[in-house]
């Protein structure tokens, strides 16, 4: 059975890095603050958790295939909800010609002439810019 880690198990999370805790740090207050100082200033016992886990870091097989999907899918799902977002705070339907020109519609005017000319493949190809900027 695996053992429960932070709302997971090490088979859900992967191996997790030792117990490790950071401590209350006069660097970070004060960078927190605005005054920043450089990271040797960082006290002795948080400057060793943080050298264990750049360590981890380092030492951990890249996937970049992985990572590429996870920032798409990120990207997708941040943009859905701030369009949703968006949409039910005005109350409109959000409509896009090539990421480069939005349109608000109220919901009434959804699948009428107007709308149905913008979303159009035809609108799509004419908003196109001659160099076929990939925006």
């Amino acid at each position: 059975m695996a053992r429960p880690v932070g709302g997971g198990t090490v088979d859900q999370l992967g191996h997790p890095l030792d117990a490790l805790a950071l401590g209350i740090s006069r660097l970070v207050r004060a960078a927190e603050q605005g005054h920043s100082g450089p990271i040797t200033d960082l006290e002795p016992g948080n400057a060793a958790v943080l050298e264990s886990m750049w360590r981890a870091v380092d030492t951990t097989p890249r996937d970049w295939l992985r990572s590429a999907r996870q920032a798409v899918d990120f990207h997708l799902r941040n943009a859905a909800a701030i369009h949703g977002a968006l949409e039910r705070h005005f109350g409109v339907k959000l409509a896009f010609q090539n990421c480069c020109k939005i349109a608000a519609f109220t919901p009434a005017a959804v699948d009428g002439p107007v709308y149905r000319k913008f979303i159009s493949p035809r609108a799509q190809i004419l908003n196109q810019s001659t160099e076929l900027r990939n925006c």
